[in-house]
């Protein structure tokens, strides 16, 4: 599983500016980082990504991994949870309801709260984003909306558990927007200018005409594959 993040402005919201400056094991620049965190020896936050990936491969060929906590591919925890809990087993309710005191274990069976290991990878992409604007030289003003984008097959409880993990990141809540991600690409679809048209200048690319309608097919990373169809006057974003 991969995170991505862009930005977009109001003076053209189809333009989007998105993250460059990742690196691969092998030094190739990259606009996806792996869903990969790494806890220090005292359980702070140590690495994000591609650094914690080759942090923790150093650590194990070193000897010295035993004291760190490693955690990858955790995003869908949430789901598989929610689906364990589902079952009609009362005890398995109570251990696996999505919640503030939910834990995850990292690869070698280490136990750390879920919201701590969510929290932190939020506020460093956070924290990544606005020291990437500023070696870019881009101005944000005091008080600008981010978007969380969810899985569609994610219930409330889920959305609700992001939620606080986002604002324990330091994010306020009013300036957040949870969106699902298939209808997020599906707002981009709509006004991207993918329609040859042609006209009495010569051929031109513009949005969909009103009437027409678009599938978005969603591929994970973890073999799951969300679809969803949408008309062109489909313009909500937010849960």
């Amino acid at each position: 599983m991969l995170i991505h993040f862009g930005m977009n402005t109001k003076k053209d919201h189809t333009k989007i500016y998105s993250n460059d400056v990742w690196r691969t094991e092998d030094g190739f620049a990259t606009t996806k980082t792996p869903t990969t965190i790494l806890f220090g020896e005292d359980g702070e936050f140590h690495s994000f990504g591609y650094e914690a990936e080759q942090t923790y491969t150093e650590l194990i060929e070193s000897g010295e991994a035993d004291e760190y906590s490693y955690f990858t591919r955790f995003k869908m925890k949430l789901f598989q949870d929610e689906s364990i809990s589902t079952v009609h087993h009362p005890e398995l309710k109570r251990k696996t309801r999505i919640s503030r005191d939910l834990t995850l274990e990292d690869i070698t069976g280490k136990g750390m709260k879920a919201l701590k290991v969510f929290s932190e990878s939020i506020r460093f992409l956070k924290e990544h984003f606005q020291k990437s604007c500023k070696v870019a030289n881009f101005k944000l003003t005091k008080r600008y909306s981010l978007v969380l984008t969810v899985p569609a097959i994610w219930k409330d409880n889920a959305k609700q558990f992001m939620r606080e993990a986002a604002k324990a990141a330091g994010i306020d809540e009013d300036f957040l927007t949870l969106a699902y991600e298939p209808e997020a690409a599906a707002i981009y679809c709509k006004e991207a200018t993918v329609q040859r048209k042609e006209g009495t200048e010569g051929c031109s690319l513009q949005s969909f005409d009103a009437g027409h309608q678009f599938l978005v097919l969603d591929c994970g990373g973890e073999c799951n594959c969300e679809m969803a169809a949408f008309p062109t006057t489909y313009r909500q974003l937010g849960l």
